[in-house]
């Protein structure tokens, strides 16, 4: 009986041990499986899904200080600020008679610094945020002691949303009417701007949603942070392609210790000759995986293409553009598309910047107010497609006398056609006044001539 119990309490102890094992086991593959899961719902496509996090991370990217995708962010940004703009801020007249409203949006817009490179600043903070706010204000400009009171200015100042995290408040039965503008100051506290004191224009976002303005580039961060962490990776790959590992195939270990004690020996190093009894040969990685970290690399950067309407070229591969038969001029013209929409809404948002600027210099100046509908705002861009039009429609119609240089110069977008006819017409008559000059000071010397050559003939006589 006492065998038979010792046997007994044996086999219990193997059963608990196995049991111990299979909760182990048990235990572990709970924790993988919970591994797993949080994984898969860590991963995402967008890892920026609310609009103070995205903002935050374009920002930081475009100065250049984000672990990835700084070349790519501040590539995409500049050259769609750049096209949004264009040529810069051109006035127009609507009426003949709009001498002071030009002449006061002429000098709002040169005080502005509007005229230089503050367009296509603002165009670029719209780009990050999504969105544009500008105050209007009076400038209160000294007077010295005997000296005529300056002519009153209207300045302007953009108001970040990165810095200040202004809110637009909208009325809460129609959206599109925005109430005021709210923000809170480091220095002033809250500051509260009326409607007749700012534009606030959207480039992003829904109509409902005054506030939340996603940027183009915004939307594809994480798509242009694995385009980046791709190139790096090609990089490694490139790397140990660059350098790989020698290797000396042996028969047995004898001859493996033989060739060590040669390579010791000479000091060998890649460069050197050396003869020995085995194989040599170089250890590398298969080319499949560069291969396919090439094909991720065009991929994301198609995406990252089509959804900021940057041509593919800019992004750093130029050589796509032939190899899959797109045209340059086809790609530009792409940009010019996409950016369409801003440049309309900069346009408009010019428009009521001076409309604005008007109505506040009609209310303190108390003179003979201004008329912000004599005034038009236009942002002009000549694309291939239009020059095309020019060289191969109007220029020959033109030159075959068909049409004045009037309609011809109507044409071309953005010149001012009445200032260019002027000018044309005051060249010429200073042209004219020139050679007319000139061929009175022929005659004279002819006639000079003239009458040296009869002196000399009565002198021979």
């Amino acid at each position: 009986m006492e065998i038979r119990f010792g046997r007994s309490k044996h086999r219990i102890q193997e059963l608990e041990s196995e049991n111990r094992r299979l909760a182990k086991v048990q235990e572990l593959l709970v924790d993988n499986i919970l591994a797993v899961q949080e994984s898969e719902t860590k991963y995402t496509g967008n890892a920026y899904k609310d609009y103070a996090s995205a903002i935050q991370e374009i920002a930081l990217k475009y100065n250049g200080y984000a672990d990835w995708g700084g070349v790519q962010v501040g590539n995409i940004i500049d050259i769609r600020a750049a096209y949004i703009i264009g040529q810069g801020i051109k006035i127009k007249t609507t009426d003949d008679q709009a001498e002071n409203e030009l002449e006061f949006a002429n000098r709002f817009i040169e005080t502005a610094g509007l005229d230089h490179e503050l367009a296509q600043d603002l165009a670029r903070e719209a780009e990050i945020e999504g969105k544009i706010l500008i105050k209007l204000f009076p400038i209160e400009q000294p007077v010295l002691v005997g000296e005529p009171m300056p002519p009153l200015q209207i300045g302007m100042r953009w108001v970040s949303w990165t810095t200040n995290k202004y809110s637009v408040n909208v009325n809460a039965d129609d959206y599109l009417k925005v109430e005021n503008v709210t923000w809170q100051s480091m220095n002033k506290g809250q500051v509260t701007l009326s409607p007749d004191a700012f534009i606030y224009k959207r480039f992003a976002g829904r109509l409902d949603v005054p506030n939340e303005t996603m940027p183009r580039v915004g939307k594809c961060l994480t798509h242009i942070e694995n385009l980046d962490k791709a190139l790096r990776d090609w990089r490694q790959i490139n790397k140990l392609y660059a350098a790989p590992t020698p290797e000396i195939e042996c028969t047995d270990a004898r001859q493996a210790q033989s060739v060590h004690e040669q390579i010791e020996k000479i000091n060998w190093k890649i460069g050197k000759f050396f003869a020995h009894t085995g194989t040599f040969n170089y250890k590398q990685p298969s080319a499949d995986g560069q291969k396919a970290l090439e094909s991720e690399i065009i991929t994301l950067m198609k995406l990252i293409s089509g959804a900021t309407g940057v041509p593919i070229h800019f992004l750093g591969a130029p050589e796509l553009t032939t190899k899959y038969g797109a045209a340059n001029e086809g790609l530009l013209e792409l940009i010019a598309m996409s950016t369409s929409k801003e440049r309309e809404i900069w346009r408009g948002a010019y428009k009521e910047l001076l409309t604005k600027a008007m109505k506040m210099w009609n209310a303190v100046s108390k003179k003979t107010p201004l008329d912000p509908e004599k005034i038009d705002i236009e942002l002009p861009q000549i694309t291939k497609e239009q020059w095309d039009r020019l060289t191969a429609t109007w220029l020959p119609l033109y030159t075959a006398g068909t049409i004045s240089l009037q309609t011809m110069l109507e044409q071309v977008p953005g010149l001012d056609v009445e200032a260019e006819l002027a000018d044309k017409a005051t060249r010429d008559a200073t042209a004219l006044a020139n050679l007319e000059k000139e061929n009175e000071t022929l005659k004279l010397e002819k006639a000079t001539q003239g009458k040296d050559k009869a002196n000399d003939n009565n002198q021979l006589d």
